[in-house]
């Protein structure tokens, strides 16, 4: 029986974080899209070899980046400090990620060249995985594992919520773009809260969070 995906608690639990910290948020926000836009410019000065070179330093740089968004959204739902510098910091698991990176890549890629489906449906079967990573500091063999076990018989109500997130930022877009510094912040937090939910972790409505579930 396909389970049920909390997309209503998810979202207001995201836009209830976002409210508290707006400034902080968005200031990592504009940090992160900085870094990756200049990244993206500079390697258009150069070619050949040494921009094949640039090209693969920037890509480490874009996972560390995505595991301090995670690690700060994981933190967030913890009641724990946080500072813009964490968005830095997460180095610990880098390698691991990069290989959890490639791997989900080419599991995704392989899926779409065989006709999209089994693309999408690998893509929501490990869409946990980097949390995993970062929360539950697993290697990237457990972390794929652990996420197709999290989101069995859960990947229609998933796909309900990634499609009702893209819509958010997409609304976030057409606001002049300026509405995308609250919608990705907003969708980054209800995504924590779904994978809390998922790893049976969920935030009570005390705010408290509820006893760990079985992921350790």
């Amino acid at each position: 029986m396909e389970a049920n995906i909390p997309i209503k608690k998810a979202l207001s639990y995201g836009i209830d974080e976002f409210k508290k910290r707006a400034g902080y948020l968005i200031s990592v926000l504009l940090v992160y899209h900085i870094i990756i836009l200049g990244l993206g410019w500079g390697l258009k000065l150069f070619d050949g070899l040494t921009h094949s070179i640039l090209y693969l330093v920037t890509q480490v740089i874009s996972v560390i980046l995505m595991l301090g968004l995670i690690y700060i959204a994981l933190a967030i739902y913890n009641k724990k400090e946080t500072t813009i510098n964490d968005l830095f910091r997460q180095t610990e698991q880098l390698g691991q990620a990069i290989i959890l990176y490639i791997i989900i890549s080419l599991i995704i890629i392989g899926g779409f060249i065989l006709l999209i489906v089994p693309g999408i449906i690998w893509g929501i079967k490990y869409s946990q995985a980097f949390y995993l990573l970062v929360d539950k500091k697993l290697d990237w063999k457990e972390a794929l594992t652990k996420s197709g076990e999290i989101t069995m018989n859960k990947k229609w109500g998933l796909l309900g919520y990634y499609i009702i997130m893209t819509l958010v930022n997409v609304l976030g877009m057409l606001a002049f773009g300026v509405g995308l510094l609250v919608s990705i912040p907003v969708t980054m937090l209800a995504s924590v809260f779904i994978y809390k939910h998922l790893v049976g972790n969920v935030t009570t409505e005390s705010g408290a969070p509820a006893i760990e579930g079985t992921v350790k």
